[in-house]
């Protein structure tokens, strides 16, 4: 048996579902469900919109994953291929915000401001590159590690007494 058929059944708690299965030579080859408005590629019991067990490939040459706040149609951030110049791109397209990457759930270690202003420890910088840190130091090393040195910048309550301190 080669093709496609579509499956209706009730599962076992009485909720109907659907499965769009292929078949090749009465082997089952692919497997996707729909069931209370979500979309399982992979999998009999999606939780969500789209439920993809494995990896998803978006084939296009400038393929991208768009989102919105569900009031409209406008994207408001995406992430994608650009072809054109071959880069990855993570886009925020509101007209205000920034992107923040999180680490441990709820906490955003990086944020980069639609102003440019990167924050390190700063969800808000107010510099072109802000750190915030309990002990902040920055080290630089060759890359054989040979020769390594680092800076730290200190603000003293409000003082004069702001400096930067290089050492070997």
């Amino acid at each position: 048996f080669y093709g496609l058929a579509l499956n209706y059944r009730i599962n076992s708690v009485g909720t109907p579902s659907q499965h769009l299965v292929e078949y090749n030579g009465g082997v089952r080859k692919t497997n996707m469900t729909f069931q209370d408005g979500n979309v399982g590629i992979g999998t009999t019991a999606p939780n969500y919109k789209l439920d993809v067990a494995g990896s998803l490939h978006l084939r296009s040459l400038n393929a991208a994953i768009e989102m919105g706040n569900g009031d409209s149609d406008a994207t408001y951030g995406s992430i994608g291929f650009n072809n054109s110049n071959n880069y990855v791109e993570i886009k925020q397209k509101y007209q205000a915000g920034g992107i923040s990457f999180f680490t441990n759930t709820n906490n955003a270690r990086m944020t980069i401001l639609q102003s440019g202003n990167v924050g390190i420890g700063a969800t808000a910088p107010g510099q072109l590159l802000a750190l915030r840190s309990a002990d902040p130091e920055l080290s630089w090393a060759d890359s054989d590690g040979s020769m390594t040195f680092g800076a730290r910048a200190v603000y003293v309550n409000g003082s004069s007494a702001d400096y930067l301190q290089f050492r070997n």
